[in-house]
């Protein structure tokens, strides 16, 4: 989940770890500066916790990145609108994965498994994000893992 707010984007540590490692984005060598000890040591116990960007070009990363589901954007869909948007990315995995079947080049098939992999954690990631009702995000410095408060419906 991401939140992006007063400058700031805020990423859970196992969305960053998505990122860096299986959403095919080209990744700002800031960002494994910054954080790719976290990464390396995430646990079950700190997978949860918030990373902090402030630098524009990585939150501008986070925006892009629509594999993380956005929790402002989630949290304000009906039920309705929720099913839509999982029905809509239902139907992309499986052009994905009918496309996979007909690719006919080692890069295509490649290109084609990442971004069905991207499709797949967007769906995980917005199941997760609308199960949480409400996010109290700390006032802290950058590049620092936080605990957030997390009350679920």
């Amino acid at each position: 989940m991401k939140i992006i707010k007063d400058g700031k984007a805020y990423v859970q540590l196992k969305d960053l770890s998505f990122l860096i490692s299986d959403s095919g984005f080209t990744i700002p060598k800031s960002v494994y500066v910054k954080s790719l000890y976290d990464v390396i040591h995430m646990t079950e116990h700190n997978k949860n916790k918030f990373f902090v960007f402030t630098d524009e070009e990585e939150i501008e990363l986070i925006k892009k990145a629509t594999c993380i589901a956005d929790y402002d954007e989630i949290k304000g869909l009906s039920n309705e609108e929720f099913e839509e948007l999982l029905s809509a990315s239902s139907v992309e995995l499986d052009h994905l994965r009918e496309k996979k079947r007909e690719a006919k080049k080692l890069m295509q098939f490649h290109s084609l498994s990442v971004a069905y992999k991207s499709e797949q954690y967007k769906i995980t990631s917005c199941k997760e994000a609308r199960a949480i009702k409400k996010v109290k995000l700390p006032k802290t410095n950058k590049n620092k893992l936080l605990d957030f408060t997390r009350k679920s419906r």
